[in-house]
């Protein structure tokens, strides 16, 4: 039987919506990161923390859930750029908005 840990759980949702990458990646990164919390959990119970002890200590360890979906965001984005580009070539009536997107985006950039 599996302990829930309702801290773990908010921890997973709390980053699950954080998450700004494909859906099939968004459901590994949170299961791998489910394991781990679980696994450094069970850890600290093994060397005799008690519960809450545990719990906090895992989710210190883990760090900010949501600065840890931004590094996923960041490793793993969406390249918005490729399907403009790729978008253009079959659609000639957007290629001027295309140009135009990317020159006043490089300019406020």
């Amino acid at each position: 039987m599996v302990t829930q840990i309702p801290e773990l759980d908010d921890y997973i949702n709390v980053l699950r919506l954080n998450l700004e990458v494909e859906d099939n990646l968004k459901q590994e990164i949170c299961m791998e990161i489910y394991q781990n919390l679980y696994d450094k959990y069970n850890d600290f119970l093994v060397k005799g923390y008690g519960i809450e002890q545990s719990t906090a200590y895992v989710l210190k360890d883990m760090g900010d859930c949501v600065k840890l979906a931004k590094m996923f965001n960041t490793v793993h984005k969406k390249d918005v750029k490729d399907f403009r580009t790729f978008r253009i070539f079959y659609d000639k009536r957007v290629l001027l908005a295309g140009v135009l997107a990317t020159l006043i985006t490089s300019y406020i950039i």
